[in-house]
């Protein structure tokens, strides 16, 4: 009995010590627990606060993303697409620390830094700095990865809660993978005219040219003729589903597109825009064989039957090369009857 009051003695008066060490501690450095916790906080509380983000890669491409009004632009030029915009977003807003990393991975963890960490700022609307730090590598298990706040000797393990994963994947993209996959990015309410020709079948060929808040035919074939107006409905219904027609994938750098784009495509489209000096320019040639091989015309001079190929590739005026799938955007070719049709039966 006295031994175990003797034991409760020793263990009270460590326990006390303890924390007037402690107390000593924090009066000499009462900024030391803010520290260490503004070092620990990765995420923005508010999504709403970030309208600048930065991110170099040393080994990638580097990228400067900012909202304007309600979109994103990617490097000042580019349309981001939504979807990987919005899981950066969510990303920012949710890491949180998981643990320290123990000492015989700090050296290891600093290389991997030095060599392919990505610098992260983020600014606020007024480009106030809101977080700066650098995403490393991940775990041996990639449940979670190393961060380090700027102007910290730390690194911390961080992840997102309920998430098992490499949450780098979110901020380490190409630059294409960033932007904006739709394959004709107008305002349906901005479109002057809108003309298709097919090469090899020009009886399906089609124009649209906008009169007095009307669109009438006009034939790109027969010299640019005009004809009567159009069902402002079937024409308002076409022109708001051009922006639904989305890319499988930019290939500006595709080592076969010159030999491509030599050939007489599957059809032309052009689409002219107010305020625009020129159009806006497709050309779209499918692909025979397989997923993403060369463009093949058929033979005699006929055009592949539109049951025969899943994918395209497209050719913008603006210098983009894309990857499509027929069945995305198969509502962007139109023929000359599915309007005309629509005059002999007086819809309007």
């Amino acid at each position: 009995m006295l031994r175990n009051q003797q034991n409760l003695w020793v263990l009270t008066a460590v326990f006390v010590l303890l924390g007037a060490t402690s107390w000593y501690l924090l009066r000499r450095d009462p900024h030391g627990t803010e520290k260490i916790t503004a070092e620990r906080a990765f995420a923005v509380e508010r999504v709403e606060d970030i309208r600048q983000i930065v991110l170099n890669n040393p080994v990638g491409d580097s990228i400067f993303l900012e909202k304007t009004g309600d979109a994103w632009l990617v490097n000042g030029r580019y349309k981001a697409f939504p979807n990987a915009v919005t899981n950066l977003l969510q990303t920012l807003t949710s890491v949180r620390m998981q643990s320290i990393p123990p000492k015989s991975y700090i050296k290891t963890i600093f290389e991997g830094m030095r060599g392919s960490g990505i610098r992260v700022m983020l600014f606020d609307k007024n480009s106030r700095i809101l977080k700066d730090y650098i995403v490393g590598g991940s775990t041996l298990r990639e449940d979670g990865n190393f961060f380090l706040m700027d102007g910290s000797r730390q690194p911390y393990i961080v992840g997102i809660p309920n998430f098992v994963g490499n949450v780098r994947e979110r901020y380490d993209l190409s630059l294409n993978d960033w932007r904006d996959r739709s394959v004709i990015d107008v305002d349906p309410e901005r479109i002057e005219s809108f003309s298709i020709e097919y090469p090899y079948h020009p009886e399906h060929s089609f124009g649209m040219i906008k009169k007095e808040n009307r669109f009438f035919v006009h034939d790109p074939v027969q010299g640019g003729s005009e004809g009567g107006p159009l069902s402002e409905k079937r024409v308002r219904d076409f022109l708001e589903s051009l922006p639904d027609a989305g890319a499988e994938g930019i290939q500006n750098n595709n080592p076969n597109r010159e030999k491509i784009v030599a050939l007489s495509p599957y059809c032309r489209i052009a689409i002219r825009e107010a305020g625009k000096n020129q159009a806006l320019e497709l050309s779209f040639y499918p692909i025979a064989t397989d997923t993403s091989g060369n463009a093949v015309i058929a033979e005699n001079h006929g055009q592949l039957p539109d049951t025969t190929f899943f994918r395209l590739h497209a050719q913008r005026s603006d210098g983009d090369f894309l990857l499509v799938q027929y069945p995305v955007v198969r509502h962007l070719f139109v023929r000359k009857t599915d309007f005309v049709r629509d005059l002999d039966q007086g819809v309007q």
